[in-house]
């Protein structure tokens, strides 16, 4: 499935405000298993809200890049590693994906204006849309 044009940002994160997220998260060639309280997903244009409130980057509104944070890692105290917390990705040449591991689960687009509802399995990929024209009526 494919929804509409998103314009400023998309939240990943179980169906329960108040329960983990757990996903598989892959950017390009690294893969990770990770538990949070979900994942913000951003284009430019929504650069300067949620995802600049959590810690993101803003940036400039023609910028064709995007953007993810995830929002409250779990980090365990045994992990080695560098978790992937935060990264900018090209839709047109890097591959961000989710697969989502909680029962239930959603993503929202653009704030409330879109709720989609995940199952157990879903995989979530991000790429880039039609470019949008914009017409006014102003003389």
């Amino acid at each position: 499935m494919e929804t509409d044009p998103v314009l400023n940002d998309f939240l990943f994160a179980n169906i329960s405000p108040a329960a983990t997220t757990r996903y598989t998260l892959r950017l390009g060639e690294r893969k990770e298993e990770q538990k949070s309280s979900g994942i913000w997903i951003s284009t430019a244009a929504g650069s300067t809200a949620a995802i600049s409130a959590a810690g993101g980057t803003v940036f400039p509104i023609l910028d064709e890049r995007c953007q993810f944070f995830i929002r409250e890692l779990y980090s365990p105290p045994d992990n080695e590693g560098e978790l992937l917390r935060k990264g900018i990705f090209n839709p047109d040449n890097d591959r961000l994906a989710i697969e989502n591991h909680c029962e239930k689960a959603m993503l929202a687009t653009d704030g409330q204006h879109g709720f989609i509802r995940l199952e157990f399995g879903d995989r979530i990929h991000f790429k880039k849309g039609p470019k949008l024209k914009l017409c006014s009526n102003l003389t």
